[in-house]
């Protein structure tokens, strides 16, 4: 498997040399520094999405159900 570290790896502290997936296909990856008020949706994905936060907070509404989150926390969106 070809050895491959993003330019953003260091920020969070994650290393993909030897990261095998067997089962699981890494679409995409990235960082995003939201403003206040930021949102989105409501949509449906594909894919699975998981979404770890690194600094601030926010809140999470689904299925009727409001969650507050914060830095360390992720979630993670299910297709469909």
């Amino acid at each position: 498997m070809e050895q491959t570290n993003h330019p953003c790896a260091a920020d969070i502290g994650l290393d993909l040399q030897d990261f095998e997936l067997c089962d699981l296909k890494l679409l995409l990856w990235g960082h995003e520094k939201c403003k206040p008020g930021h949102s989105w949706g409501p949509d449906m994905r594909s894919h699975y999405v998981f979404h770890l936060i690194l600094s601030g907070k926010g809140k999470l509404k689904t299925g009727g159900k409001e969650f507050s989150l914060s830095e360390r926390q992720g979630f993670m969106l299910f297709p469909e």
